[in-house]
């Protein structure tokens, strides 16, 4: 079994900006309760610090449904269905699926699919100024529920910022998956039954790239020194 993990992080502002996300490590949730928390007419569990406001839909795999400032009845978060929301959702290949009458790709989302479905949801941890969840994902076009794929975020209250942390887990049962990667060394022509080798591929900087990505490669580093013999003001 391959194992798969992507983190990612994003900051919002009281003015409901996103500030910035970036890679990172993972961080030890400190504990809380893992009872199901309260929630309100739509479903909605929230935090409030008394500057900011930040609610989470909790059987729509935890997805982040409101921010506001503290008091106020404007929400700046669309949630109207669950492909909204502020959550993970990510892309692979066609598999055949349709959204509706439009063929799709493997597309595994936090809040669940299309139709309405919800996402399954593992575990909530509640702090005082902080949430952590484990989901399940769904399928955004088949609706099917995705075992393989595990998504987990934290948010927590600071000051005037939300600070969120995503991470998504893929777990790889076969390494011939329709969705692992493809051979480097080989690629398939369409419509052609014998399987030819890519063209050989030049190092640019430690990197290995084909030729069009090495002609832009050292056209941008051509841009970098031109930029470097510039005079300062």
């Amino acid at each position: 079994m391959k194992t798969r993990s992507f983190l990612r992080t994003a900051a919002f502002s009281a003015a409901g900006a996103a500030l910035g996300s970036a890679a990172a490590a993972a961080e030890e949730t400190p504990a809380g309760t893992a009872a199901r928390p309260e929630v309100d007419a739509e479903g909605i569990f929230y935090l409030d610090n008394g500057r900011i406001r930040l609610g989470a839909k909790r059987d729509w795999g935890c997805g982040i449904a409101w921010f506001s400032q503290s008091g106020a009845k404007r929400n700046l978060v669309n949630h109207w269905d669950h492909g909204r929301l502020i959550q993970q959702s990510y892309y692979g290949k066609a598999d055949g699926s349709k959204w509706g009458e439009k063929p799709w790709r493997w597309n595994p989302v936090q809040g669940g699919d299309y139709k309405g479905r919800a996402a399954k949801v593992l575990a909530v941890d509640l702090g005082k100024d902080w949430f952590a969840s484990k989901s399940q994902a769904r399928h955004w076009a088949s609706g099917a529920d995705l075992p393989d794929v595990i998504f987990e975020q934290r948010a927590e209250l600071m000051g005037e910022v939300a600070h969120v942390r995503f991470k998504m887990t893929l777990h790889r049962r076969r390494a011939t998956s329709r969705h692992a990667p493809r051979d480097p060394r080989r690629l398939r022509r369409a419509g052609a039954g014998d399987a030819r080798p890519l063209r050989r591929r030049r190092a640019v900087g430690g990197r290995c790239l084909d030729p069009i990505h090495a002609r832009l490669a050292k056209r941008d580093a051509e841009a970098d020194r031109a930029v470097g013999r510039l005079p300062r003001r």
